[in-house]
């Protein structure tokens, strides 16, 4: 339905991620709903990575989106953010992107 009420779940995300490397993220919300993602690094600069674009959830709500980590960004925690909305109705989802130095297996 066009004017459902609109809710967003997690259905996978790769955190912790190290420097350098691809993360992504998998939601569900309603079918056909239009998304958009946000990734902010420190001093609200926007994560520019190509991956980043709207994208329309698929007939069962699926929308996913995979992104590199640029590999000078410093670790700390950074808020994804993911919006998704239909003709009447807007939801919002955060969730935290943890970077570190390397993960344990790749040492």
């Amino acid at each position: 339905k066009p004017d459902a009420p609109i809710g967003i779940a997690l259905q996978s995300f790769s955190s912790p991620v190290a420097r350098g490397m691809n993360s992504a993220i998998t939601i569900k919300t309603n079918a056909d709903a239009a998304c958009s993602i946000k990734l902010t690094y420190n001093n609200k600069e926007l994560s520019k990575d190509m991956g980043l674009i709207p994208k329309t959830a698929d007939e069962y709500g699926v929308a996913t989106w995979s992104w590199k980590v640029e590999s000078g960004r410093p670790p700390g925690t950074y808020p994804v953010e993911v919006t998704c909305a239909n003709d009447k109705n807007i939801g919002y989802y955060m969730a935290r992107l943890v970077v570190v130095e390397q993960l344990d297996s790749q040492q």
